[in-house]
């Protein structure tokens, strides 16, 4: 993906270096960014409040955190978990914990530690009853949601 990614870039003349790396290894390198996209992340890592400090940490003061990820309700467990997983088998059956999905209140929470502050909050629904293709944005913020988060 790096490599297609490298190539298309070329093609369209633009300046952009792709890396296959950690966030660790791009903090010990001094890296800071105006704006980092964690999509479908968080609700996987064992420490997701040290996550957010780790992608703070990677911000320029002003830089912009956009993160996706699934609420902690009945309507994810019913929809993303046993859904997903059981009937509709769109995911492997195991691949989300529902006790580890968060909720924007949760999500806020931690970025405000982090020393980031959310400013915007939109659900994310599919377009198709499978899922499969595209998402549009939604107020329903029931089963998945994305934030921006703003450093300080």
């Amino acid at each position: 993906a790096i490599e297609a990614a490298r190539t298309h870039a070329v093609a369209e003349g633009v300046a952009v270096t792709y890396r296959a790396t950690s966030a660790e290894t791009l903090l010990d390198e001094g890296a800071r960014f105006d704006a980092v996209a964690s999509l479908e992340v968080i609700e996987h890592v064992a420490d997701p409040a040290a996550f957010l400090a780790m992608i703070a940490a990677l911000l320029e003061p002003g830089g912009r955190a956009f993160i996706s990820t699934l609420n902690r309700t009945l309507a994810s467990l019913a929809i993303a978990k046993i859904g997903a997983e059981y009937v509709a088998r769109l995911l492997p059956v195991g691949t989300h914990r529902w006790r580890s999905f968060i909720t924007p209140t949760e999500l806020a929470r931690m970025a405000h530690a982090a020393g980031l502050r959310m400013t915007d909050l939109a659900g994310m629904v599919p377009t198709t009853p499978s899922g499969r293709g595209s998402w549009r944005a939604s107020r329903n913020t029931q089963v998945n949601y994305i934030a921006m988060l703003v450093k300080a």
